[in-house]
This record gives structure tokens, C-alpha cells and sequence, in this order.
């Protein structure tokens, strides 16, 4: 049996487009300190964003949890699936949408995502390998963007 110890970052795009969102949405609604992204201009958000966001959320994380591919489908193939219930208008969503697949496809996006949690990384292997009953083990961590 093979006994190595295996640990897996991956930045899941859809799951940090959600991230995005609500920090443009706090940036907006409310006056204390803001967060990245800062936009100038005001989105249209739907009347029940925080309600409908929270449901998005959970069923995102529940299809990212069955298979890690789920994240990547629904964010390029799915776009309407982010805008039901959280944009009140096309023109909004599709700004916000264009400026995070930007963002997230060079080289300050993902990559800056799963770089930053480096050294914490770094010590959650050692401590997971050390206490790992030394068997074939695969953990996988998904990366998101600061909320």
C-alpha cells in the first residue's frame, strides 16, 4: 500500500465569484470598510440579494463538495445561475461577471488566490502528516478570495 500524503489547493472560480459578488454588494450597501473589489459605480442588486445569495451559496458549496468540476461548469457555463435572484438588471451582472473572469484568469487572480495560503498550507500538511496513520491520504482545500 502506498503511504504517501497527498494535500491539494485548488481555487474553485465559482465558489470565489460568490465571494466577489457579496464584497461589490457590502462595498455598496454598507459604509464601514471596504474590500476588493472597490467599484465606483453602483450595481443593481436585486430586493432580496442577502436571501437569495445565501441559498446560491449553499448549493454551490454542496455541488463543489460532490465533484471539484462542479465550480468550474457552473461559473463558464452557468451564468445565469449567479444573476437569478442576485442582479436586478444584464447590464450589471454582466460588468461584474466580465471584471471577476478577468481578474480570475491572469495572473493576479486564481493564482493569487492559492499563493497566499502558502505557509499556512505548508503547516496543515505537516500537522495532518504527522497525525495520518501514514496511508494513502488526499486532502483537498478550496481556495477563496477574503470575505
Amino acid at each position: 500500500m502506498n503511504k504517501e500524503f497527498y494535500i491539494m489547493t485548488e481555487a474553485c472560480p465559482a465558489l470565489n465569484f460568490f465571494i466577489y459578488i457579496q464584497n461589490i454588494y457590502g462595498n455598496q450597501t454598507k459604509k464601514s470598510e471596504h474590500r476588493f473589489p472597490y467599484m465606483i459605480r453602483e450595481y443593481a442588486f436585486s430586493q432580496n440579494f442577502e436571501g437569495s445569495y445565501k441559498e446560491k451559496w449553499a448549493e454551490t458549496v454542496q455541488l463543489v463538495a460532490e465533484n471539484r468540476f462542479n465550480g468550474e461548469k457552473l461559473f463558464y457555463n452557468h451564468k445565469n445561475f449567479f444573476f437569478e435572484g442576485l442582479f436586478m438588471d444584464h447590464t450589471s451582472f454582466n460588468e461584474v461577471y466580465q471584471s471577476f473572469k478577468v481578474w480570475w484568469q491572469s495572473l493576479t487572480g486564481k493564482l493569487a488566490v492559492t499563493r497566499t495560503v502558502d505557509e499556512e498550507i505548508s503547516n496543515i500538511y505537516c500537522e495532518l502528516a504527522e497525525s495520518s496513520p501514514r496511508q494513502t491520504c488526499l486532502c483537498r482545500l478550496y481556495m477563496m478570495i477574503a470575505s
